[in-house]
């Protein structure tokens, strides 16, 4: 009896060392995400990492081997703290705008190309009144759809394109599209003469293969490099297909001049919306100085594999 006892014990042991190492492994393969694309696609998922790593540690303490727990505790401690600045930093421009500000509302939507549930993007988008909106995987159906509410919005940029990459950009403001954009084919820029400033909306591809992971970096690249051109302040929001913890993104931030805006406010993830304890952060709202951020929330679902995402900012004099 005792020995059949004793077997269940084992199997906990040894399933707890394998999880431990694969946990391990995961951590030293995120480091080379900027050229590995299944260490990039791991680097997204630091809550899960610590999650895992926290069943781990009770593993250990059920069968009793409690100077193991120090290991897996280790592992989870390490990937909280990649959480930790999008809950305990303070966010930046916390004050109320000034009087004479204009706080400007930009809504980012991935409507998903075979979404049909229009009836709910076009209830969020009024629910939401947004002056700007950037609509990705936009195709002929989208444009024929938003027709309705598109007339609330007299600039209009459309590029639909059947497929992932379509892309839209309504305003209520008078932005003046640019020809100029990052060699990006995924990109519309407009920019809002008072208060100057330049709004870039994208959608870039996803890492799914070593070539696909070669192109979003130099998207990246040619993005940072068209944002440090510019000498108004830059609002940049879409689908970057990267979480904020990805190495290839941190470089991006870096090059760019750019901030996240989420810090501070939690890490607000988007995709898949059909899959809660699995989401990460895919999609973007960043700022570069001279932008004050006064708020940033992630919509319900609207049909697609993504959540929405709403941005108040102004700018500074």
């Amino acid at each position: 009896m005792t020995a059949r006892l004793a077997i269940p014990g084992e199997i906990v042991l040894w399933c707890a060392w394998l999880l431990t190492l694969l946990l391990i492994a995961a951590g030293a393969m995120i480091s080379f995400g900027r050229s590995c694309w299944a260490c990039e696609l791991l680097s997204h998922f630091p809550a899960q990492l610590a999650a895992a790593a926290l069943v781990t540690s009770v593993a250990f303490a059920v069968v009793g081997r409690l100077r193991y727990i120090v290991i897996p505790a280790a592992v989870a401690a390490w990937n909280i703290g990649a959480l930790v600045p999008f809950y305990a930093s303070v966010p930046t421009m916390l004050v109320p705008p000034p009087s004479d500000a204009r706080v400007i509302r930009v809504v980012a939507m991935n409507v998903a190309a075979e979404n049909r549930d229009s009836r709910r993007v076009i209830r969020f988008i009024r629910a939401t009144n947004p002056d700007v909106l950037l609509l990705t995987e936009m195709n002929g159906f989208w444009v024929t759809t938003l027709g309705e509410v598109a007339l609330d919005f007299p600039f209009r940029r459309l590029q639909p394109r059947e497929g992932h990459y379509g892309i839209g950009l309504m305003s209520r403001l008078p932005l003046t599209a640019l020809d100029e954009k990052p060699a990006s084919a995924h990109s519309l820029v407009a920019r809002l003469p008072k208060p100057r400033l330049t709004i870039v909306g994208t959608h870039t591809f996803p890492p799914f293969t070593p070539h696909m992971l070669v192109r979003r970096n130099q998207e990246f690249a040619e993005i940072a490099a068209f944002v440090r051109q510019q000498r108004e302040p830059v609002v940049l929001v879409g689908d970057l297909n990267s979480s904020s913890w990805s190495p290839a993104f941190q470089e991006f931030l870096r090059d760019a001049g750019l901030r996240d805006t989420r810090l501070g406010r939690g890490v607000q993830p988007t995709w898949p919306a059909w899959l809660p304890m699995a989401q990460i952060p895919i999609d973007h709202a960043l700022v570069s100085p001279g932008v004050r951020v006064h708020g940033r929330f992630v919509g319900g679902r609207v049909g697609s594999d993504h959540l929405p995402i709403v941005l108040d900012f102004s700018t500074s004099p």
